[in-house]
């Protein structure tokens, strides 16, 4: 049987690594593009990961950068609202989100792509719980990047 590979998309978090680290990484695993989620794309505590400067560094180390975290933020100005415990989870604008995620799928088309966002382990991120089983079900395969370099295929019964 001929089975063909799914296109695969990766995730990473930046944490307070610095931009060269993230850089490293990324190279390891071929992405050609960085597609910032964060609804709020400014650190105080890593500057180069503040919108502007990212779009540089990124140009400077050859990668495309693509902000879309108006559309696949995890915060209330993104896309995906944090709500309270008690609820059953985040509320989403699928509509947008929807949109942004077949951009992201058509952009892999031409090349690796990786979803960045601030938090490092994916466990703590939207990236885990709202966009990988999104991308999963538009015939992705997510591999979400580790601190230490290795990526995880998401498995979203066990989380990684």
């Amino acid at each position: 049987m001929n089975h063909e590979a799914k296109p695969r998309i990766y995730t990473i978090g930046h944490g307070n690594a610095p931009f060269q680290e993230i850089e490293r990484i990324l190279r390891l695993h071929g992405v050609a593009t960085l597609i910032d989620v964060r609804s709020a794309p400014y650190s105080k505590y890593s500057p180069d990961f503040r919108k502007s400067a990212l779009a540089e560094n990124a140009a400077g180390a050859g990668l495309g950068y693509r902000w879309m975290g108006d559309r696949l933020g995890g915060t209330e100005t993104g896309s995906v609202r944090t709500v309270p415990a008690a609820t059953d989870g985040p509320v989403v604008n699928e509509s947008a989100m929807a949109g942004a995620l077949a951009e992201v799928v058509a952009l892999n088309e031409t090349g690796p792509v990786a979803l960045l966002c601030a938090e490092r382990d994916p466990e703590h991120c939207h990236r885990l719980i709202t966009l990988a089983p999104r991308l999963e079900a538009l015939g992705s395969e997510v591999f979400h990047i580790l601190p230490d370099g290795a990526a995880h295929r998401h498995q979203p019964s066990l989380g990684i």
